[in-house]
C-alpha cells in the first residue's frame, strides 16, 4: 500500500468513527459535571443561566423524585443552611392555574419545547427558599436567599429539558415565612351612597346655622 492510499484509508476510517460517535452521543445543550452531586443525563444546572432572578447556588440534575427528604439531603450535601423546616409547594399544572397556594407555574415555550416558563407568586416569601425544576425523571434544586414578593415572577429557561419534557416545579420553604398577597384596604376618596345619606342631615344643619349667623 503506497503513502497516498494509506492516508486515504486512515481519513475514511476517521470519518466513519466520527459519524458513529455523532449518532450515538445524546445532544445536551446544558451539559457539565453536575457539581459532583449525582449528575444525570440532562447535565449540570446553572444558578445564573437557568433562572432569573439569579439563584445563589444549584445542585443537579440528579435522577429521582424531588421529595422533601431528597431536597433536604441535597441541601445538606451542598452546605445550604438556615432553610428551616421545609414544606413542599408543588405545581404540576404547566398551564394557567395552580395546584398550590404559593405560586403558579406556567410554561411559555411552544411546540415540543417545554423548557421555558415562569413562576407567578401569589404569596410572598421571606428568607431563603429552594426551587426545584423537574424534566423527565431528573431534577435540579436552586437556592434563593433574599425571599420574593407577592405578585412577583421568576422565569426559567432550561434547554436540556427539551428532550425530557418539563414535569413540574416545586418551592421548598419554611411555612412560617409565607406572607399573604392581601394588602390593607384603602378608603375611597368618594363617599359611598350610604355615607351621603348619613351625612346629608348634618350638612343641612350646618348650612342652616351658617345662614342664621350671616
Amino acid at each position: 500500500m503506497n503513502h497516498n492510499t494509506l492516508l486515504s484509508t486512515l481519513a475514511a476510517a476517521g470519518l466513519v468513527l466520527m459519524a458513529g460517535a455523532a449518532q450515538s452521543a445524546p445532544v445536551r445543550v446544558n451539559n457539565g459535571g453536575g457539581n459532583g452531586l449525582g449528575n444525570a443525563p440532562l447535565g449540570a444546572c446553572s444558578a445564573t443561566a437557568d433562572v432569573q432572578a439569579d439563584a445563589i447556588g444549584c445542585v443537579g440534575y440528579t435522577s429521582g423524585n424531588d421529595s422533601v427528604a431528597a431536597v433536604n439531603a441535597l441541601a445538606t450535601q451542598a452546605g445550604w443552611a438556615g432553610l428551616g423546616t421545609l414544606t413542599q409547594y408543588k405545581d404540576n399544572n404547566v398551564g394557567t392555574g395552580t395546584t398550590n397556594s404559593l405560586f403558579d407555574a406556567l410554561v411559555t415555550s411552544t411546540g415540543g419545547d417545554a423548557s421555558q416558563g415562569q413562576l407567578n407568586f401569589l404569596m410572598g416569601l421571606t428568607g431563603p427558599f429552594v426551587l426545584t425544576l423537574k424534566g423527565g425523571n431528573e431534577y435540579a434544586a436552586y437556592l434563593f436567599n433574599g425571599g420574593i414578593g407577592a405578585g412577583s415572577s421568576l422565569s426559567f429557561d432550561i434547554p436540556g429539558v427539551q428532550g425530557a419534557g418539563f414535569s413540574h416545579a416545586s418551592i421548598y420553604a419554611d411555612a412560617s415565612r409565607l406572607s399573604s398577597l392581601r394588602t390593607p384596604e384603602v378608603l375611597s376618596a368618594v363617599p359611598e351612597p350610604q355615607t351621603w345619606a348619613l351625612m346629608a342631615p348634618a350638612l343641612l344643619a350646618l348650612a342652616f346655622v351658617r345662614r342664621r349667623r350671616a
